[in-house]
């Protein structure tokens, strides 16, 4: 694609949209488009800033050094919506960034939750991730939240959690979906299993409010051939219609609430660079919730 034979040959507006969707299905193509002209680079930085996956103290560096180079703090707040920090990036980069990027509507923020809590006053997510949280940290979640996703990175400590439901509602009045993702070392040191999903869900349950409309429990990480998930799952008595157990195999008949998934869901995709003809897993599952029958076990290709 020759960008300036666009510009030359299309009226402004459709060349740009050409451009810009060209860019979202391929970023590395922007890199080249930026270098074209500065017309170009004002119609894609935009778009390159609009999502941003720090995932290493490397990248977490670059971002720092990027918004440091273009010197103008209001372009990161306008522009960067998903925005993804995990345990790697450092913290004197983090308390850079999250002051800066204000207008973040989804956040991914799998590092110290600590660190967030000075922000939560000033970001006004919509979509929030976090990893193991705790009784003590409910203040930290905004009030804006619609999605909440809690990512349990090590086994739960039943001295800690879960926290007081209705303080997390109360906390986040708009929440309509809630989701939990489980990547435990195997079946049995996972203290979800151990401790039984029907004594984890109902508190929930019965805590929520009308408008919640689903809560989602995903196991992630364990094999597909565990013979143990059948047991499990078909041993779960949760008549509530919004609750959905979200699992990797594909055999499953006659199990309410069960969403299984033809291949291992990763759920870092949800929060980062998703395939234009993918779905995220909040999606998928409202796509599951409105069958007018009650939830059987689908495929995701359904």
């Amino acid at each position: 694609m020759d960008p300036d034979r666009i510009l030359c040959n299309l009226p402004v507006d459709i060349a740009r949209q050409v451009i810009e969707t060209a860019v979202v299905m391929d970023r590395k193509s922007a890199l080249a488009f930026v270098l074209v002209s500065k017309t170009l680079r004002e119609w894609i930085d935009p778009l390159l800033y609009n999502t941003v996956v720090l995932d290493s103290y490397r990248k977490g560096q670059l971002f720092v050094s990027a918004m440091f180079r273009r010197n103008d703090p209001d372009f990161f707040g306008r522009n960067v919506k998903t925005l993804s920090i995990n345990h790697d990036v450092h913290r004197a980069h983090i308390e850079y960034i999250l002051p800066i990027c204000r207008g973040v509507i989804s956040l991914a923020f799998w590092n110290r939750n600590r660190i967030l809590k000075p922000y939560a006053s000033i970001l006004s997510p919509r979509r929030l991730s976090i990893t193991n949280l705790t009784r003590s940290q409910v203040a930290i979640l905004p009030g804006s939240l619609t999605h909440l996703n809690i990512f349990f990175t090590e086994d739960l400590s039943l001295a800690d959690f879960p926290p007081t439901w209705p303080e997390v509602f109360e906390q986040c009045p708009n929440l309509t979906h809630l989701s939990f993702d489980y990547a435990p070392d195997d079946y049995f040191s996972c203290t979800l299993f151990r401790w039984g999903l029907d004594l984890f869900i109902e508190p929930i349950l019965f805590a929520a409010p009308p408008t919640l409309r689903a809560v989602i429990v995903e196991v992630v990480g364990l094999s597909r051939d565990f013979s143990g998930m059948l047991d499990f799952v078909e041993n779960v008595h949760i008549e509530d219609p919004r609750f959905v157990f979200v699992c990797p195999r594909t055999f499953y008949k006659n199990v309410k609430g069960l969403l299984c998934y033809e291949k291992n869901h990763d759920p870092t995709v949800d929060w980062g660079y998703l395939p234009e003809d993918a779905d995220d897993l909040w999606g998928v599952v409202d796509a599951h919730l409105k069958k007018p029958v009650a939830p059987l076990a689908v495929s995701q290709a359904d």
